[in-house]
């Protein structure tokens, strides 16, 4: 485990949210173990896995989601939707259309098992960062 929910906790927009305590280093946003983060409302809402982070005042609660390299900070609020990864300046996002408005976002090294202009029913085998997916698209 990476972090704990502590015994911290306050109640915002009716939502009971926890201050999370960091239970190893994090050296990409600078975390040490033992320092406080954020607020959330479950540990569903942030990764036991990966270098995702909650920092500051930042809330996230409901269905939200927050995991792999995503850092969550200031005053943000996150109440629903999956906050995934970040974009550094300079870094390169890749938006591959799926069709009908639909994308697959990456960035990396990606690489798809097909390249056809409609992959709708298809499987595609995407890698992203060393690691494999497979996914029927609808």
């Amino acid at each position: 485990m990476k972090y704990k929910l502590t015994k911290e906790s306050k109640v915002e927009f009716g939502v009971k949210l926890y201050r999370i305590e960091a239970l190893e280093n994090n050296e990409r946003y600078g975390v040490d173990k033992g320092d406080k983060g954020g607020w959330i409302e479950k540990e569903a809402n942030l990764s036991q896995y990966g270098d995702a982070w909650v920092s500051g005042n930042a809330l996230v609660y409901g269905d939200a989601r927050v995991y792999d390299n995503a850092w969550v900070y200031g005053k943000l609020k996150l109440i629903a939707g999956l906050f995934f990864g970040v974009k550094w300046k300079g870094e390169t996002v890749k938006e591959i259309e799926i069709e009908n408005g639909n994308y697959l976002i990456g960035k990396g090294d990606i690489k798809l098992g097909e390249d056809e202009p409609s992959l709708k029913g298809k499987e595609v085998k995407v890698e992203l960062e060393g690691k494999s997916y497979t996914a029927i698209i609808q």
